[in-house]
């Protein structure tokens, strides 16, 4: 068996779930798991988001892990809408 969302509570009382859908088959099965639902409690952070494209939203934040080197990753980032561009610059230090 595996699991495909973990769901982690944090000290303020919202939660964080994570979804691996790398396993998904198709995104008609990731629409069972009630997405919608998992936004509403908090964030979702989605592995292998491209298996189920047609559902991630527009607006979102994107992070990505690039190989910069043998052992090294760097992260990029890409935000869409208003409220994930002011975050990503809450992240970056800026206002």
């Amino acid at each position: 068996t595996f699991i495909l969302v973990n769901q982690y509570r944090r000290a303020d009382g919202s939660r964080l779930h994570h979804l691996d859908a790398y396993r998904l088959d198709s995104a008609p099965e990731a629409e069972e798991l009630d997405l919608d639902s998992m936004l509403a409690e908090g964030a979702l952070i989605v592995e292998w988001p491209e298996r189920m494209q047609s559902l991630i939203s527009n607006e979102r934040l994107w992070v990505e892990f690039v190989q910069s080197g043998e052992e090294e990753r760097e992260l990029k980032f890409n935000a869409r809408g208003k409220r994930y561009e002011a975050l990503l610059e809450m992240i970056q230090g800026g206002k």
